[in-house]
């Protein structure tokens, strides 16, 4: 046995550092909060027989790295090609041909080849990696690197105007793009993280992200993870600057040498760890790193499936954003605190698993605050609810009528219930200057923390949040290599 692990959440990226270090021969014990594992990407029942597939419905983000690491097929993982996303009023938004498209899959192993690898240190180590990855850059040749470098700091926008895309076709690609960012499709450097969400994007999890998490505990139980839920972690404990294991909410006292925590950084390093045992930079570094919530979930449960205003069944993915300025006016209302009148709708329509059973509308909402100027009220919540349903209802006539149950997550909600700050889903806004060594800084970018025996896990560290995998991979490479590593 090589030693003792603690994980800290029992998300999808808790579970795939835990089954990795398990087959590595260390003995790993997984404790969760919440009543049920698999956090952000669990599946739940919200009304009377009706359970979503996860509050982060898009899996397509998975990495194809991770799923081959931990063989993930073998033990029943299914994936399929992820469904082009239609507009309101256009159709299917044009994938073959178009040329943003054919721009961004030139230019994705580039940028994969950033975020698939450790981010490098910062200093004169990173030298050799930075070499790396300009060489890298320089083979897409003289023309897509200059494109890439005037286009990565434009509003998404701007760039797809240049391109001749139409108008609502531009809204509907931009919106997956901004969820988890603090932007608009008329905010600078949006280009550039609609550039890096596309190159992630491969295949999506037949079943969602709640079927990736059910893999995953299925494979970690195989290699003999315990996982205990319902105990939440009240505090870590350090000694002299090195990990002595954690203090449980009850009072229990857990011994290991290392621990990772899949909770973002700031929960970790602010609310878990000691005052005394984290250095000023790298408290500041933290308290830098921005968590500003800017959507809500909202969950349907529907008699039969929807269908469009021409009467055919509607498709699995759906953004509902009418033309950019509403899509950047349903910004413009997170921004400033406000409700928004006419939020934007990233829709995705899971199919009925049971003869009996609802079918399942999963909605991010998009111009959400985190806390709205005048709070959370029963009145705020039910107005939020009859905005979104109403720009559902341009899309899905009578999808109200349908409706047999419904559960709305507020910003605010997300954060009491999931534990995540700012109630941002994806720990963290995604944006150039929070992304490879700068997420969430320099200092723990690499997932090992100035505390000895402490990593992180979470989406609020290299490479990005979601339903990815990779952090939780990452993590437990840097846990293998500091082992290793000479005193």
């Amino acid at each position: 046995m090589r030693g003792s692990v603690i994980v800290v959440g029992a998300g999808h990226n808790g579970l795939v550092a835990a089954c990795q270090l398990a087959r590595e021969g260390f003995a790993v014990q997984v404790f969760e909060a919440l009543p049920e594992p698999g956090g952000l990407c669990a599946g739940a029942e919200f009304a009377p027989g009706a359970r979503h597939e996860g509050v982060l419905h898009h899996s397509a983000t998975l990495r194809p790295w991770v799923v081959e690491a931990l063989k993930l097929e073998q033990h029943g993982l299914l994936l399929r090609d992820r469904p082009v996303p239609w507009t309101l009023n256009s159709g299917p938004v044009p994938q073959q041909g178009s040329a943003p498209w054919e721009f961004a899959e030139a230019v994705a192993p580039t940028i994969r080849g950033f975020l698939d690898a450790p981010a490098p240190k910062v200093g004169r180590a990173a030298v050799m990696p930075l070499l790396q990855r300009g060489i890298a850059m320089r083979s897409m040749g003289a023309s897509r690197l200059k494109e890439l470098i005037r286009c990565a700091v434009l509003p998404i926008e701007t760039w797809l105007v240049e391109q001749g895309v139409p108008s609502e076709v531009r809204a509907a690609m931009a919106l997956p793009a901004l969820l988890g960012t603090f932007m608009g499709p008329l905010s600078p450097h949006s280009a550039g993280v609609w550039l890096v969400r596309h190159a992630l994007a491969a295949r999506e999890v037949v079943g969602g992200p709640a079927r990736l998490f059910e893999v995953l505990a299925d494979v970690a139980r195989y290699h003999g993870v315990r996982i205990a839920c319902d105990q939440p972690v009240g505090r870590i404990r350090v000694e002299r600057g090195q990990v002595r294991g954690v203090v449980l909410a009850n009072g229990d006292a857990v011994d290991a040498s290392r621990v990772i925590s899949c909770l973002d950084p700031r929960r970790t390093l602010l609310d878990l760890v000691p005052a005394h045992a984290v250095p000023p930079g790298v408290e500041d570094e933290v308290r830098c790193h921005r968590h500003r919530a800017t959507s809500a979930k909202l969950h349907l449960a529907l008699s039969v499936a929807p269908t469009l205003r021409d009467g055919q069944r509607a498709p699995a993915h759906l953004c509902v954003t009418g033309g950019p300025l509403q899509l950047e006016r349903a910004f413009d209302a997170a921004k400033h605190g406000r409700l928004p009148s006419e939020p934007a709708l990233d829709v995705r329509l899971a199919p009925v698993r049971a003869e009996s059973g609802p079918h399942i509308a999963s909605v991010h909402v998009f111009g959400v605050p985190h806390t709205p100027r005048d709070g959370w009220s029963a009145d705020a919540r039910e107005r939020l609810l009859e905005a979104a349903l109403a720009r559902l209802e341009l899309a899905l006539p009578g999808v109200r009528d349908l409706m047999t149950g419904h559960e709305l997550l507020t910003p605010r909600d997300l954060e009491t219930r999931f534990g995540v700050s700012g109630g941002h889903a994806w720990h963290g806004e995604i944006a150039l200057d929070q992304l490879w060594s700068l997420r969430p800084g320099p200092e723990l970018s690499r997932h090992a923390t100035p505390i000895a025996g402490l990593f992180l896990a979470s989406g609020g560290v290299h490479p990005l949040g979601g339903v990815s995998g990779a952090p939780g991979a990452l993590c437990a490479r840097a846990v293998l290599e500091a082992r290793s590593a000479p005193r």
